[in-house]
């Protein structure tokens, strides 16, 4: 009798300590900023700030340590996508709270915004009607500088992104930009050119627009590369858009993007424009030429935007335009002068303004460079900066500009050269701003191993694949296994290719692949196609 007493004892001492951890979403009231630092000193996890409350995860007992209003929403671990649904321009919430109802589910709301619940399909369903969601990601968020948490290291880790950043590299990227400031001679239009300036007044900005056309038009598995002309009180120019359509939910969008004209002293005749704003440009047709051949849920946008020095012209009519069609633009990264280190402590500017939705993006930038060990220094900042962004936050729009820290010397002088630049600090912050990019759309696609389980019955030692050269270009040779035959696997795991003999490789597009011989005593080896 006594064992079961103290059986039973235990059992309710161990439900009673479970109901006691039992977390749950809050929506907390605060009444002051020291309100903020009061919900995370109780050990409450901030998920998204909206005017004058936080959505946040914790016990009923943090909840109450805190001394603050709350109201209990759902208990964790949440589960779903969540979202901040912002009513169209003119619309009180009021106003249009059953309709949000309809495709979602209410779960908390505040002075300009809903926090719900929706299945992604549902909550684009607003999208029409001129509403404007903004992805909630559920992880911590920096509350400001003088509160006690940092973002921690939460950005999930994929593989496949690490593939794709890893393919960015400092000789690439300042070739790259060596084209597109003069530095060496490059074929646009059929024809050799030298791109000596980009001032919008001048021939060459043609060239340099061209340029980055038929770049981009060059990476396959993209959906459209397009030019976006606008007539101004300067004449008529364009952007160019390059757009890689998402498999999931194709119109939620993300944009990253960076301005090609550029200024100097000796405008418009020689203007170089290697930081302001090459560096932008070229991380954003970088992305495109690393993602081109990934599938993605949602849809990615990269632009090279016109006449941003002469008033931030070219995404003035961009945004203004996709705001007019419905765009459901999640995020804009606008990267702007990322090329100056003089300090040597990697130190990056994410300009959030304040904004809810923006402030999450820029956290987002911070665990991203974390999660992948990129070694930067990421400052977020609640100013504006005059650039491209701004007319996104004009129209109702997420954005993020990405700047150095250190401004450059050269800024709007023919010395604004890629010698001034610190080219490995520079390719940090784009592979920041891409792997950024991708953890948002979410690759559609994932690792998966070819390889068979081990068999230690097997009586053969297993034999190593030796394929030369790797990466390839036509073909590779496949060393002692001439009278095999081979399986060709993509990064998907889908078998996409078999090979008899020494030669494998021939027919495949450029990418990564494993290689398998039929025979069950070899590993896959991992190979590399180039274009």
């Amino acid at each position: 009798m006594k064992r079961w007493v103290l059986l039973g004892l235990a059992v309710l001492f161990l439900t009673l300590n479970a109901r006691a951890e039992e977390r749950f979403l809050f929506q907390v009231y605060l009444n002051s900023p020291q309100d903020r630092a009061k919900a995370v000193s109780s050990g409450l996890v901030p998920y998204a700030l909206m005017h004058s409350s936080l959505i946040a995860e914790g016990t009923k007992e943090e909840a109450a340590s805190s001394g603050l209003k709350v109201n209990l929403l759902v208990r964790s671990p949440v589960k779903g996508a969540f979202y901040l649904v912002i009513p169209p321009f003119g619309k009180t919430l009021a106003e249009v709270r059953g309709q949000v109802a309809q495709h979602c589910q209410l779960l908390a709301e505040d002075a300009d915004a809903f926090f719900v619940r929706a299945d992604p399909k549902d909550a684009e369903s607003l999208l029409p009607a001129q509403f404007h969601i903004i992805r909630v990601w559920m992880s911590p968020i920096d509350l400001g500088p003088s509160l006690p948490i940092v973002p921690p290291r939460i950005a999930t880790y994929n593989p496949v992104i690490q593939w794709i950043i890893d393919r960015i590299t400092v000789g690439e990227i300042s070739g790259m930009l060596r084209d597109l400031t003069g530095e060496r001679p490059v074929i646009v239009r059929g024809r050799q050119d030298t791109i000596r300036t980009r001032d919008v007044l001048a021939a060459k900005n043609s060239s340099a627009i061209w340029y980055f056309y038929e770049q981009a038009s060059s990476y396959a598995g993209l959906d459209s590369v397009a030019f976006h002309p606008y007539s101004w009180e300067g004449g008529v120019d364009s952007n160019v858009i390059v757009t890689k359509i998402g498999r999931i939910w194709p119109r939620q969008q993300y944009i990253i993007g960076g301005h090609i004209d550029c200024v100097s002293e000796q405008s418009p005749s020689l203007a170089p424009g290697a930081d302001d704003n090459g560096t932008g440009a070229i991380a954003a047709l970088l992305a495109a030429k690393v993602t081109s051949r990934i599938p993605f849920k949602s849809t990615i946008k990269y632009i090279a935007f016109n006449c941003e020095e002469q008033g931030v012209v070219g995404s003035a009519r961009y945004a203004s335009e996709a705001r007019v069609r419905g765009d459901s633009i999640l995020g804009m990264f606008n990267g702007d002068m990322i090329g100056t280190n003089y300090t040597g402590d990697d130190s990056v500017l994410a300009y959030h303004a304040g904004r809810l939705g923006s402030m999450i993006l820029a956290d987002r930038f911070y665990q991203v460079d974390t999660t992948y060990h990129l070694g930067l220094n990421v400052l977020r900042s609640d100013a504006t900066t005059g650039s491209d962004q701004n007319r996104f936050w004009q129209n109702g729009y997420e954005a993020v500009a990405i700047l150095a820290n250190d401004f450059s010397h050269y800024c709007h002088t023919s010395n604004d050269r890629i010698t001034a630049l610190d080219t490995v600090y520079w390719t940090k912050v784009v592979k920041c701003m891409v792997a950024t990019l991708c953890d948002l759309t979410e690759p559609d696609t994932f690792f998966i191993g070819v390889e068979e389980p081990s068999t230690p019955q097997l009586t053969n030692p297993t034999r190593p694949l030796s394929v030369s050269p790797n990466p390839f270009i036509a073909f590779a040779f496949v060393q002692g296994h001439s009278s095999e035959r081979f399986s060709i696997y993509d990064i998907a795991g889908r078998q996409v290719g078999t090979y008899k003999g020494d030669r494998v490789g021939q027919g495949l597009s450029p990418g990564v692949y494993f290689l398998k011989s039929e025979g069950k005593d070899t590993k896959p080896l991992r190979i590399v196609k180039l274009r």
